[in-house]
């Protein structure tokens, strides 16, 4: 993937979070803070995948593993940088989730991080 691609992926995982935290309702949500939350979420999914690495020699288990990181590098990313409630933050999760789930099998045919 080229850096053009990378940007992008990154813009829209922003603006995805973005989405999820005015669905949450969460007051302070604007774009540059969604920023932030896509910088950290992308270390935090890169700290879970890199924890969650042995898991992925079980077939089954390996097919979960991506869509998982991504559910819960969102969810805390949220909760330490708006610093919510724990159901607004699993909200962004599942709405940033459900939105690569359905967006990968659209365009790739298969579950992938953003």
């Amino acid at each position: 993937m080229n850096i053009i691609g990378m940007i992008v992926g990154f813009i829209l995982h922003a603006l995805v979070i973005l989405f999820g935290a005015k669905m949450a309702r969460i007051e302070r949500a604007g774009f540059w803070n969604c920023l932030g939350v896509a910088i950290l979420s992308f270390i935090i999914m890169a700290v879970v995948g890199w924890l969650l690495t042995p898991l992925t020699w079980i077939p089954l288990i390996k097919l979960l593993v991506p869509p998982f990181v991504l559910f819960i590098g969102t969810a805390l990313a949220i909760k330490l940088v708006f610093d919510t409630q724990w159901n607004k933050a699993w909200t962004v999760g599942i709405v940033v989730f459900l939105v690569n789930l359905v967006s990968s099998w659209l365009f790739h045919g298969c579950v992938m991080m953003p």
